[in-house]
């Protein structure tokens, strides 16, 4: 579970596993690629990383990771016949996102 520093007050406390202390965790700076740690508050232990973004901003920026990985793979032959039994005419998808992005909307009821 992560959180952002922002909202570490609306998270339920945590049981440290040194002490087994129930508390709000405190919240100090990370090391390496970690923006923030949470630690017991009573013997200083580590609990868990807390990210610097909010749940919907690592959900934008996964998906967005996912979007441009697609972009630099050829379409798969699953895509491209379920494209075909979806009944898709036009031209064939340059990429694995693009086609994903055809399926999405032959789904929809839109015209690719």
């Amino acid at each position: 579970m992560y959180c952002t520093i922002d909202s570490v007050e609306n998270t339920p406390p945590l049981a440290c596993h040194r002490c087994g202390a129930i508390d709000q965790h405190r919240v100090t700076v990370g090391t390496g690629p970690y923006a923030y740690r949470a630690n017991c508050p009573h013997c200083k232990a580590f609990l868990r990383w807390v990210s610097r973004y909010t749940p919907a901003e690592r959900t934008a920026r996964r998906q967005q990771a996912r979007f441009q990985a697609m972009a630099r793979k050829l379409p798969s032959a699953m895509q491209l016949a379920y494209l075909k039994s979806l009944g898709h005419t036009g031209p064939e998808p340059a990429n694995m996102a693009e086609a994903s992005q055809q399926i999405e909307a032959l789904n929809n009821g839109r015209v690719a």
